[in-house]
């Protein structure tokens, strides 16, 4: 097991900024709208109707300062490989936040990337510190309007939440939050993804009957069916079913690494998914009333009812005459 390991710029923004106000006017509109004739020149301009994108390249959803890390006093990142197999390794990267003393509660974001491709399958946070949560909080592929929905509610209440969006390039944009400065939050993301190196010939990769193609750019056959040209690798990628395999490549389809992460780095590539990878902390279920044990109904037959007791008639006594 390799490491390598780097250190982010500190940086992360406080979860919610100042609102902007108008003022003056008896206007009774929808209450982010104000009319401009209300204003005086020195109003600042009615807000904006808010993005639920949550890209960081978006202004609407992301300041500035959460990407340049000016309030984070720990931001660092380091990628384990935990198995390769020649092209395709797996790795966990980590990454770790703690905000600057004098903040409350604030956001954090990372990128998240390794070599051109990336393909993600699993991810959790965890936070260490006075009154953190006791266990980490495992994430969760849901649709992606439902996990940027779920993120900004539960990041607005300050309940542990982590999204993964993924970036066309083939990397993904972190954020988690809360960060504090007198917790340190651990982000864990465990992923496939294609290893540095430039091959010499086509090697293949299996799983069931989809392959995978890593071969040099002089390749033509894979070539014309590339899915990815990495020229910082001089290298193709491409994704084949087993009849093209066989037919384009007969000799090694037969040879080929046996792998568990075809499909998902061909989703990942692809971008087929339209799913995110989003933690949130479920609300606790209420405690349920204990059921009421009721026993079950006898299989013996009933005790038949009791005989009725028999009537005695008292003789009548005659009464003495005088």
């Amino acid at each position: 097991m390799t490491a390598s390991r780097f250190v982010l710029a500190a940086g992360i923004a406080l979860l919610a900024a100042a609102p902007a106000f108008g003022h003056g006017g008896t206007y009774r509109g929808p209450g982010t709208e104000v009319p401009p004739d209300s204003r005086v020149p020195t109003d600042p301009p009615p807000p904006s109707h808010a993005c639920d994108c949550l890209r960081i390249g978006c202004a609407t959803c992301t300041r500035g300062a959460t990407v340049e890390g000016r309030d984070l006093a720990l931001r660092e990142q380091e990628t384990t490989e935990l198995r390769r197999w020649k092209d395709v390794v797996r790795v966990r990267i980590t990454t770790r936040f703690r905000a600057n003393a004098g903040l409350r509660s604030t956001e954090g974001y990372a990128p998240v990337a390794h070599g051109p491709l990336l393909a993600i399958v699993g991810a959790k946070i965890a936070h260490i510190g006075e009154g953190a949560p006791s266990a980490p909080l495992a994430a969760k592929l849901r649709e992606s309007s439902e996990a940027r929905r779920d993120y900004r509610t539960v990041r607005d209440k300050a309940l542990d939440p982590l999204l993964l969006s993924p970036v066309e390039d083939g990397s993904f944009e972190l954020r988690a939050a809360p960060i504090r400065p007198d917790w340190e939050t651990t982000v864990e993301v465990e992923a496939y993804a294609l290893a540095d190196g430039t091959p010499r010939t086509a090697r293949l990769y299996r799983t069931g009957d989809r392959y995978l193609v890593v071969a040099p750019l002089d390749d033509a056959v894979a070539c014309s069916r590339a899915a990815l040209v990495d020229d910082a690798h001089e290298r193709i990628v491409a994704f084949l079913d087993g009849a093209e395999a066989e037919r384009l490549y007969p000799a090694r389809s037969r040879d080929a690494v046996r792998v568990p992460c075809v499909p998902e780095l061909e989703r990942a590539l692809l971008r087929k998914s339209v799913t995110q990878w989003v933690a949130v902390e479920e609300p606790a279920e209420p405690p349920r009333a204990p059921l009421t044990q009721v026993p079950p109904p006898s299989r013996d037959p009933a005790p038949p009812p009791p005989a009725p007791e028999p009537e005695t008639t008292t003789p009548a006594v005659a009464e003495p005459t005088n």
